[in-house]
C-alpha cells in the first residue's frame, strides 16, 4: 500500500493501520461497528470495480467462526448539482479466514 493511497483513507472512530496491509480497529473497545471512509479515487468511466480482501478477529462473545457483516457503501458527489447520492450498499461477510469480495458499481 503506497503512501499516497494511505493519506486517501480516514476514519474518525477507528485506528488505522497500513503495514503492510489495512487494519482497521474501533477506538471505542465496545463499539459494534465504526466506518472507513476512502476519498480522491479518480474514476475515468461510469463504472467501477471494487475488490476487497478482508479478514477479522473473533467477535466478542460469540463461538469462534462467527462472521462479521462487512457493507461497503459507494458514495458519488454529482459533478453538476455537489450533492451526495447513495447507490444501493454491498456487503459481504469476514471472520479469521482470508476473503476476496468483487464487485463493479454502476453509474
Amino acid at each position: 500500500m503506497t503512501d499516497a493511497f494511505r493519506h486517501k483513507i480516514s476514519a474518525s472512530d477507528a485506528y488505522i493501520k497500513c503495514v503492510p496491509t489495512l487494519k482497521a480497529v474501533a477506538k471505542d473497545p465496545k463499539a459494534e461497528a465504526f466506518s472507513l471512509t476512502l476519498t480522491g479515487v479518480p474514476l475515468a468511466g461510469p463504472d467501477v470495480v471494487l475488490s476487497v480482501r478482508v479478514k477479522s478477529n473473533p467477535m466478542r462473545g460469540m463461538p469462534l467462526g462467527t462472521a462479521r457483516r462487512v457493507t461497503i457503501t459507494p458514495i458519488r458527489k454529482d459533478k453538476i448539482s455537489a450533492s451526495l447520492t447513495t447507490p444501493t450498499e454491498l456487503w459481504t461477510w469476514a471472520d479469521g479466514e482470508w476473503f476476496r469480495r468483487v464487485s463493479i458499481i454502476a453509474a
